[in-house]
């Protein structure tokens, strides 16, 4: 138990660390990609936005249906 303790000593040592020294530890979490999505890319996000929506859902049921 006190072993876990010195663990978490340790990590709590460091997060005061980086809140007094105001270093992110990511620098950019939201940055937008450096890039252009390929095609590959660009055909999956469509096809998961198709797939993952209420229109999907809705014309997979009717055809079910039918």
């Amino acid at each position: 138990m006190s072993h876990e303790s010195g663990h978490l000593s340790k990590l709590h040592q460091i997060v005061a660390d980086n809140i007094k020294g105001e270093k992110a530890l990511c620098p950019q979490p939201f940055a937008p990609a450096a890039q252009d999505p390929d095609l590959g890319a660009k055909i999956s996000d469509k096809v998961a936005w198709f797939g993952g929506g209420w229109r999907f859902v809705s014309l997979f049921s009717v055809i079910l249906a039918l």
